[in-house]
């Protein structure tokens, strides 16, 4: 859906239909946030059996379920600071996504030595402080952009308008990079598992 929105933006901005790509903008928005939504909860109450299906070692199991649990709760920022890295992408700006991205980082190390180090809070602290900077990198990307780029002064989070036909279209176009990573991904899940066999 991103990289179909990307594509998307891209073509109308090019062509100059500012009502397009202001529309492609907040379709974005909506379907990324239902869908963070659904992530979230699958995620949250799904955790045990996905790392069974992992084949993930007792050892380790109680942890990576509370990390992961802790982690699902970020996924509107996780999802929300890379649905406008795709919008400022198809505006041609692929730097200020990644400014963000490199302080973020900064913040998720310092906090998870704050809270592994100084309040001995374990893997709860690293999950903590990588949800953390996801919504300091979402918040403030957000406030950035609504004081900088004219496509997002107008935008309202809470009235936002849902285009079907834009939505199929980013869909349509984002399909293969999506079959990609998802090929990718499941490689990788593949991968994990044949190495949880090994103590």
């Amino acid at each position: 859906i991103g990289s179909g929105g990307t594509i998307l933006i891209s073509q109308y901005f090019g062509a100059k239909d500012i009502n397009k790509v202001q529309k492609s903008i907040e379709t974005i928005f909506i379907v990324l946030f239902i869908a963070s939504i659904i992530v979230s909860i699958i995620g949250f109450f799904c955790a045990k059996d996905i790392f069974l299906l992992l084949n993930t070692g007792a050892d380790v199991l109680p942890d990576a379920i509370k990390y992961f649990k802790i982690y699902m709760l970020g996924m509107v920022a996780f999802f929300g600071f890379n649905g406008i890295s795709s919008v400022l992408r198809g505006l041609g700006d692929s730097k200020t996504p990644l400014y963000f991205l490199v302080v973020a980082t900064i913040i998720n190390v310092i906090l998870s030595i704050v809270f592994i180090v100084v309040f001995k809070m374990g893997v709860e602290g690293a999950a903590y402080a990588t949800v953390i900077s996801h919504f300091i990198a979402f918040i403030s990307a957000y406030i950035y952009l609504i004081k900088v780029n004219p496509f997002f002064k107008t935008l309202q989070l809470f009235n936002l308008q849902f285009d079907k036909e834009l939505f199929l279209k980013s869909i349509k176009i984002g399909f293969p990079t999506g079959v990609q990573q998802t090929l990718v991904a499941l490689g990788l899940m593949a991968l994990i598992r044949i190495i949880n066999n090994f103590d």
